[in-house]
Formats: C-alpha cells, sequence, structure tokens
C-alpha cells in the first residue's frame, strides 16, 4: 500500500505540472503571436542599418575597443535560447587577445553564466528585460547609460538569436563601427562631402536602432522557444502520467488479487477444520 500511495502522489504532481506546462504555452503562444508582428514592423529598419554598415567596407581594427552586447532577458524555460548566446559570448571573448573587450549583459540570465569568469568586464547589466514587450524607449535607455560609460562612440558587437521561424532560430553577431571608422570607410571616400558631425549622429541613431532590433528578434526567438519546450514538456508529462497510472493499475490489480488469495485460503482452512 505504501508504494501505491507514494505512486498516487506522484501521479497527482506529475498531473499537476503537466496543467502548468499547457498553461504556460498557452500563454507563450499569445506572447509569440504579438512578438512576431512586432518583428515584422522593426525588422526593415534593421535590415536597413546593416546593409549600410556592410556596405560601407568597414574593417574593425586590432587596436579599439569594442563593446560586446549580450541579448537575453531575465527569464528562463526556453531550452538553450539563452545558453547560447551565453557560449557565443564566451567563445568571443576567450579566442580575442583583446583586454579591452568589454560586455553589457542584456537579462539576468547571460550575467548569471558571465560573471563568474568575466565578471571585470562586465561594465553594464541591463535587468527587467523579457517582462514586456521590448520597445525603442528601452534601447534608448540602454544607449544613454552606455554614454554615461564612454564606449557610446566605439565599436558594438551584439550578440543575439535571428529568429528564422516557429521552431527555428541561430545565435549571431552584428558589427556596427564607430562613427571615425565609417567616415575612413573605403565606400565612403566616393561622395564628395561627407558632414562628420551628420556621419556621428546616424552612426549614434544606428547603433540604438539596431540594439532595438537585436532585442525584438530575441524576443520572437525566446517566445517561440519557450512555446516549443512547454510543448515538449506537456508531451513528457502525459507519457509520464500514462506510465504511471499503468504500474498503479497493475499494483492495485496485484493488491487485490493477494488479499482474494488470503480470504479464499482462509474460507479453504476453516472449511478443512469443518
Amino acid at each position: 500500500m505504501s508504494t501505491l500511495k507514494i505512486i498516487s502522489d506522484r501521479l497527482k504532481s506529475v498531473t499537476s505540472i503537466q496543467k502548468i506546462t499547457k498553461s504556460m504555452k498557452m500563454v507563450s503562444v499569445a506572447k509569440y503571436a504579438r512578438a512576431e508582428r512586432l518583428l515584422k514592423s522593426v525588422r526593415p529598419f534593421g535590415l536597413g542599418g546593416k546593409i549600410f554598415f556592410s556596405k560601407a567596407g568597414v574593417e574593425p581594427p586590432d587596436d579599439d575597443e569594442v563593446l560586446i552586447f549580450a541579448v537575453t532577458s531575465d527569464r528562463g524555460l526556453c531550452g538553450s535560447c539563452h545558453a547560447n548566446v551565453a557560449k557565443f559570448t564566451i567563445r568571443s571573448l576567450t579566442a580575442s587577445t583583446k583586454d579591452h573587450l568589454k560586455v553589457v549583459c542584456v537579462g539576468e540570465k547571460v550575467k548569471a553564466v558571465l560573471q563568474y569568469k568575466f565578471r571585470e568586464k562586465i561594465i553594464m547589466v541591463c535587468k527587467d528585460i523579457g517582462k514586456k514587450p521590448p520597445s525603442f524607449l528601452d534601447a534608448c535607455m540602454i544607449g544613454l547609460g552606455i554614454r554615461n560609460t564612454g564606449f557610446m562612440d566605439k565599436c558594438w558587437i551584439i550578440v543575439y538569436n535571428n529568429f528564422k521561424s516557429m521552431i527555428s532560430y541561430e545565435t549571431a553577431q552584428l558589427f556596427i563601427p564607430s562613427a571615425a571608422l565609417v567616415i575612413r570607410a573605403p565606400n565612403m571616400q566616393a561622395f564628395d562631402d561627407v558632414d562628420e558631425d551628420d556621419v556621428n549622429m546616424y552612426v549614434q541613431f544606428s547603433k540604438v536602432a539596431l540594439l532595438f532590433y537585436a532585442m525584438v528578434e530575441s524576443s520572437c526567438s525566446e517566445h517561440s522557444a519557450r512555446m516549443t519546450a512547454m510543448d515538449t514538456a506537456t508531451n513528457n508529462a502525459g507519457e509520464m502520467i500514462g506510465k504511471l497510472r499503468l504500474t498503479f493499475n497493475r499494483g492495485r490489480q496485484a493488491s487485490i488479487t493477494r488479499e482474494l488469495i488470503e480470504i479464499i485460503s482462509g474460507a479453504a482452512a476453516l472449511k478443512g477444520e469443518d
């Protein structure tokens, strides 16, 4: 009976977990649909900035300071979504021989991984990311914080999850050069009059816009990954419930059979005495 009690308690626990994962999947489906709509409206601005910097022909210098943005969120239960960004950032920090690489952790999840070995390289941590859909104001606030650190005019590398489809995303990086490098870029020399102040303002705006774009891409990837993870967890819980019910029914049937055998044996023994 003790074994049946344990199986019964575990069956109730797994059933409760299945209800929770099913509810979380429904919530993730609604958030994913909203994030995908936001991504469709933001993606043209991000692609425009990426094309501009790629066409400028800027080569990152070896002796310049570089700021790496690791874009995640504060929420988990989305598979390896945040872990991939952390691993990509760690590879970049480990492979580079530069001592002046600095990191901005957008979200607590990537900070929890990087703070053990690269605590001295983290200059800013952005909290409360992922509770609400990302907005351009959030990116502006992050850019304002970066301005106070003196890295606004440096080269940026944004590491984020690039959304592909409902079940697919990939970790990518986006290089954004400084305004000085853009002015000295080979392809920019084709223009006769390039105003440095205008280029500087455009680069600063593009940095914030591309950061917002990367946050939206990561948010959409996160919701799709969480939706997939909760669906998998619900299915696994259903399989476990089926196995536990089968084990419980077999145990209960064995207990009933054993009790019947004892009753019949006792009745036969009494009848034999008579």
